[in-house]
C-alpha cells in the first residue's frame, strides 16, 4: 500500500472544491493508510469520502472479500458522475452501488512460465498481491476453467439482469490464449446476458 503521506499528497494535488472519493481494494494495508490519509486530510479541511470495495467472489464465505479487477468499474461509474458535475454524496451513493453489484473471481499461475515450462495447475481466486486462491486446478482444459470461474460468478450474481462482462489480463497470456478464453466464455450460461464485454479485442 502506498504510505499515508503518499496519499495525503496525492489527495492535496487532486482535491478541490467538489471534493474528493477515495476508491480503496479491501486489504488491510490499504483501508489503514488511505483511511488515515482521509482522516488526516478532513483535518485540513478537505471534503474526503473512502469506499471499499470487495468484489472478489472465489471464498463465498469470506465476511470481508478482496477487491481485485472489478474495482476498475466502480472507477468508471464514479468518474462518470464526477464529470457530469454531480456533488460527492451522489458520486459516493452511484459509486457504492456499483461495488456492491460487481462480483470478480480470477485464476492465476503461480509465476510467470515460458509456453514450454507452464505449470500444470493454477490458483483459482488467487489475490492482487500473491494471496493464495480458493482451489488449486487443472489447467490443461481452458474451457472448464471458464465454466468454473461462471459458475461461481452466475451463483454469486442475481438470477436475472444484464451484464457487463470485463476479461481482465495483466500480462501473462497471449493475445490469442486471450481470444480462446473469450470464446469459451461465449459458451457458457452467462453468454445471453452479457450486454457489453471489456477486454481483449476481436
Amino acid at each position: 500500500s502506498p504510505s499515508v503521506d503518499a496519499v495525503l499528497t496525492a489527495i492535496q494535488a487532486v482535491t478541490g472544491e467538489a471534493g474528493c472519493l477515495l476508491i480503496v481494494k479491501n486489504y488491510t494495508g490499504d483501508r489503514l493508510n488511505f483511511g488515515l490519509a482521509a482522516e488526516k486530510a478532513r483535518r485540513l479541511g478537505y471534503k474526503v469520502e473512502m469506499l471499499i470495495v470487495g468484489d472478489d467472489i472465489s471464498l463465498p464465505d469470506n465476511k470481508h472479500p478482496r477487491g481485485i479487477a472489478g474495482t476498475v468499474l466502480v472507477h468508471k461509474v464514479a468518474g462518470y458522475f464526477a464529470e457530469r458535475g454531480c456533488n460527492l454524496d451522489t458520486v459516493l451513493r452511484e459509486a457504492s452501488l456499483a461495488a456492491r453489484s460487481t462480483a470478480s473471481i480470477g485464476v492465476a499461475l503461480s509465476g510467470c512460465h515460458l509456453p514450454q515450462e507452464a505449470e500444470s495447475s493454477a490458483e483459482l481466486g488467487m489475490g492482487s498481491h500473491g494471496e493464495p486462491g480458493a482451489a488449486t486446478i487443472a489447467t490443461h482444459n481452458s474451457g472448464e476453467i471458464v465454466r468454473l470461474m461462471a459458475d461461481k460468478l452466475a451463483a454469486a450474481l442475481p438470477k436475472t439482469g444484464r451484464l457487463a462482462v470485463m476479461l481482465n489480463n495483466l500480462g501473462g497470456v497471449s493475445v490469442a490464449e486471450m481470444a480462446i478464453l473469450t470464446a469459451e466464455l461465449a459458451k457458457t450460461p452467462l453468454h445471453a446476458r452479457i450486454d457489453w464485454l471489456i477486454g481483449p479485442a476481436a
